[in-house]
């Protein structure tokens, strides 16, 4: 099935799922503990990282639907999407290191191991500091899922082969064998994991759309939708750690349910219009490396503030926007010049990788 449609509602859903992530982190190191904490932390935004997995997988199909057949539309794919991923990501991870090497006091981390730091601009799983597997911009461990993602596309561009075909086997073996992981198999295994499912997920919902499938009428849509914002808000009743265990679930399937009905709502909706959520998306990968160290001397200068419930809330909001409006600018004189500068493109439904709220690390 021949289908141009440009999905603008991806992008939109993408610049709401880089929101979520701003304000889980903003939320959760906001906190002063001489104060009553008055803002909620709404770890449901915790389901922005499995937003993204789920949106990458719908991209990667959909916008190279036509080109499984083709002899070595690997090579291109792959320059596609390390030219994407790598430039801008190089440039904040040296930032980071130089910041933990000139004024550790502002950062507040302990310098890093030498093979952590090489590991890092590799985006190879390594352990941090902590004892945690991240690199050492911690939103990098979902960049190390992405491209590990991206390799097993290109593969499968190699044989010919259809992604959601081959792939999907591949992962529900290795979440299959993640659930047996520990420690010990190294920080590589932390890729064994059931978030590759998300992927899995995302890869069929373009696979259903290909086949012609549109979306259940309006009514039945909006209803969609708002159970999957509902389950991804109830999803903080739940006690912190089984969030984190049964993220795929309690994240996941809303976040399945959300992009089914935004895909849905692509032909009845004007997205496009939505000028300010589309800038959003178009800025969510600067968001999502900048805000963390953006916003760590912003909120060490902002917890030391008397609050009430009304000071929390508004720092809240100050905190957003700066993360947010930094993002933006970060966008349009960084990330553009440099996919200028490597030759990259900008689609309008591109895959753009996730982001990493994990609550131990804080900022």
């Amino acid at each position: 099935m021949n289908d141009k449609r440009t999905f603008y509602g991806v992008q939109v859903l993408r610049g709401v799922a880089a929101c979520l992530v701003v304000a889980f982190h903003v939320t959760y190191n906001l906190r002063n503990d001489s104060d009553p904490a008055w803002l909620p932390v709404p770890y449901f935004g915790n389901g922005g990282v499995d937003l993204f997995f789920l949106i990458s997988g719908f991209v990667i199909v959909w916008t190279t639907k036509d080109r499984w057949q083709e002899k070595g539309a690997w090579t291109e794919f792959l320059r596609r999407r390390i030219t994407r991923i790598f430039p801008l990501y190089w440039l904040v991870t040296s930032v980071k290191v130089a910041g933990l090497l000139l004024v550790p006091f502002l950062l507040k981390e302990p310098i890093v191991s030498t093979w952590n730091v090489i590991a890092s601009y590799l985006l190879i799983p390594s352990w941090y500091s902590y004892g945690e597997a991240h690199p050492v911009i911690s939103a990098g461990w979902t960049l190390c899922f992405e491209m590990f993602f991206y390799y097993m596309c290109a593969a499968c561009l190699i044989g010919r082969a259809k992604p959601a075909i081959a792939i999907t086997p591949i992962f529900v073996a290795l979440a299959l064998i993640g659930c047996f992981r520990t420690p010990t198999w190294g920080a590589v295994a932390t890729l064994l994991d059931p978030l590759l499912l998300e992927f899995v997920a995302g890869m069929w919902v373009a696979e259903l759309v290909r086949s012609g499938w549109r979306g259940p009428e309006l009514r039945a849509t909006v209803l969609l939708l708002a159970v999957g914002c509902v389950g991804l808000v109830a999803s903080d009743a739940l006690p912190t750690a089984r969030e984190y265990q049964l993220r795929v679930i309690v994240w996941g399937l809303p976040s399945l349910a959300i992009l089914l009905s935004f895909v849905a709502l692509e032909s009845r909706l004007d997205f496009k219009s939505l000028r300010i959520l589309m800038l959003i998306g178009d800025a969510s990968y600067s968001i999502y490396l900048t805000h963390v160290i953006a916003l760590q001397p912003l909120i060490g200068i902002l917890r030391r503030q008397p609050f009430g419930v009304v000071g929390e809330w508004c720092a809240f909001v100050i905190a957003m926007c700066v993360g947010v409006v930094l993002g933006v600018i970060v966008y349009y004189y960084v990330e553009r010049p440099l996919l200028r500068a490597f030759g990259g493109t900008r689609r309008v439904v591109r895959s753009v990788p996730a982001y990493p709220p994990v609550p131990s690390q804080g900022f």
